[in-house]
């Protein structure tokens, strides 16, 4: 757990905004929490999230969500950026082949 726990300050240091943290187990998100709890300062704790495969999947979507539209100065000019939704078929496409990728690094962990 110590070296997870280093990992993420590590991460926290380097200036990241969020920070995830994969355990495929729930034992060990709730003594991989408990140790972060431990050694992270509240404001710091409150930027890691302890998450399995699926709670990352959802934190992407959020991530994408919130960064697919907006409003920018791009050499003076103002521009308005709109992005279409990702259509469900490509989006179980994906879902699965984040799941296999992080399925076989956890394998071997």
């Amino acid at each position: 757990m110590a070296h997870e726990v280093g990992n993420a300050e590590k991460c926290l240091a380097a200036g990241y905004e969020t920070v995830a943290l994969l355990a495929s187990d729930a034992k060990v998100r709730r003594k991989l929490q408990t140790a972060l709890e431990a050694s992270l300062m509240p404001e710091s704790l409150a930027r890691v999230r302890v998450l399995d495969v699926d709670g990352l999947l959802a934190i992407l979507d959020e991530e994408g969500a919130a960064a697919a539209g907006g409003e920018a100065v791009v050499r003076g000019y103002r521009v308005k950026v709109a992005y279409s939704p990702v259509g469900a078929s490509e989006t179980a496409a994906r879902r699965s082949a984040v799941s296999q990728v992080l399925a076989k690094r956890l394998k071997r962990a």
